[in-house]
């Protein structure tokens, strides 16, 4: 599992960082047939990653999300008396669903601003055929494959984070409530 999330993080690192310097350079100059190639092949490394994580993300955020959860409740419920394993697996949601929503939200932001290098691009200058190019690689930044995303869960990026988060918070103030220390 820990492989998975490395390799996760290494792909998103790394499109991010393609996706930059393709961003740069469509902007300032005309495109070639070595940007798209570069832009192809980051996308089909994008999609890579989505098919081994697409699977396995739901059971990863069962991990980061809802043993979290679980183990929140029992801190808040059991005071002292919880588990130092309920301790150490609360701070979860922080540490990683956070981090991994924000990973994917830059993903998806830097596919984007490829996209708005190519049309921010200059147009006038380049030939028919380097126009078609740059349709395509804006085309191409906009989809949704490639992205981090997993079964029933959909993208992970900042609005799900958020949702998450709230989410969180309600179970939890619901739990809190019914703990023997709790206002009445």
């Amino acid at each position: 599992m820990k492989s998975i999330l490395t390799y996760c993080c290494l792909s998103v690192t790394l499109s991010k960082a393609v996706s930059l310097i393709i961003f740069s350079l469509l902007q300032d100059r005309r495109t070639t047939y070595q940007w798209a190639v570069v832009q192809r092949s980051t996308l089909e490394a994008s999609m890579e990653m989505e098919r081994i994580v697409f699977t396995v993300l739901p059971v990863i955020l069962v991990m980061v999300y809802v043993m979290p959860i679980l183990c929140t409740v029992e801190v808040l419920v059991l005071g002292k008396e919880a588990e130092l394993f309920a301790y150490v697996t609360a701070s979860h949601v922080v540490t990683l669903l956070i981090p991994m929503c924000l990973a994917g939200d830059s993903l998806s932001l830097f596919r984007n601003e490829v996209s708005n290098g190519a049309y921010n691009g200059p147009w006038t200058e380049e030939r028919p055929f380097g126009r078609y190019f740059r349709l395509h690689m804006m085309r191409a930044s906009f989809g949704v494959a490639g992205r981090l995303r997993g079964i029933g869960i959909g993208a992970l990026d900042r609005r799900s984070c958020i949702q998450a988060l709230k989410s969180w918070y309600n179970f939890v103030q619901f739990f809190r409530n019914f703990s023997p220390g709790a206002p009445r």
